[in-house]
């Protein structure tokens, strides 16, 4: 309706760290690309419209354009981009 803001975007931060229990082999970096790019094979029927992760995003309005780097937002460090995976909810 005219005049309602919007409802605030629903953002799931999923640990991109592994707890010890994962396939041998498999580096904190592997997991978190894992999971990130699963997301974006299913953002359709997930209705997911971003995801982020180790300073690159996704976005499913310019799905074509692949993975971009992602401005780092104020206090944000490198550490903390590669800690976890967003993604956003499409509204």
């Amino acid at each position: 309706a005219p005049g309602r803001a919007a409802a605030p975007a629903t953002v799931v931060a999923v640990p991109a760290r592994d707890a010890g229990a994962g396939p041998a082999g498999t580096t904190d970096g592997q997991r978190g690309w894992a999971l990130a790019h699963w997301a974006v094979a299913r953002a359709g029927a997930l209705r997911i419209d971003r995801v982020a992760y180790a300073g690159r995003v996704w976005s499913a309005g310019d799905a074509g354009a692949g993975w971009q780097h992602a401005p780092k937002r104020s206090g944000e460090s490198d550490k903390s981009r590669d800690s976890e995976v967003r993604i956003t909810l499409a509204q």
